[in-house]
C-alpha cells in the first residue's frame, strides 16, 4: 500500500472517527499506522472528545506503529486524534515529515 499522508513543516492533521469512537478499554486503545522508517519524523500526539480541546499524548517517532492508551488521560472516549509535525534542528531531511497511513480504533463502539 502506497497510500498516505506526510505531514511535513509543522503541518497538522486532524482525523475524525465517523462511525465509531475510540473508548478506554483493555491496553492500548489507538493505533496510528505509519508508513515507512526510511526517513524518521516525529508529530506531536493529541486526542479529543469533542474535536474541540486536545490532550497531548505525547511526541512520537515514525519508525513503528504508534500505540496510545486512553487511560490516564482525563478521558474516557476519543473522537478525534491530532498529530502536528515536529521539526528537528539539524534534520537532513527537513522536508519530509511524519508519514501517517492509518488511525485505528483498537477498543471502539459503535456511534448511532
Amino acid at each position: 500500500d502506497t497510500d498516505f499522508i506526510q505531514i511535513s513543516d509543522n503541518a497538522v492533521v486532524t482525523t475524525q472517527f465517523v462511525n465509531n469512537k475510540a473508548v478506554d478499554g483493555i491496553g492500548n486503545d489507538i493505533r496510528i499506522h505509519v508508513y515507512d522508517a526510511l526517513f524518521p519524523a516525529s508529530a506531536l500526539v493529541e486526542i479529543s472528545d469533542d474535536c474541540t480541546n486536545f490532550v497531548g499524548v505525547g511526541t512520537h517517532v515514525d519508525t513503528a506503529n504508534v500505540d496510545i492508551d486512553i487511560n490516564g488521560t482525563g478521558l474516557t472516549e476519543v473522537f478525534c486524534v491530532r498529530l502536528t509535525d515536529q521539526v528537528a534542528g539539524g534534520d537532513p531531511y527537513p522536508t519530509l515529515g511524519f508519514d501517517l497511513d492509518a488511525i485505528e480504533a483498537l477498543n471502539s463502539v459503535a456511534v448511532p
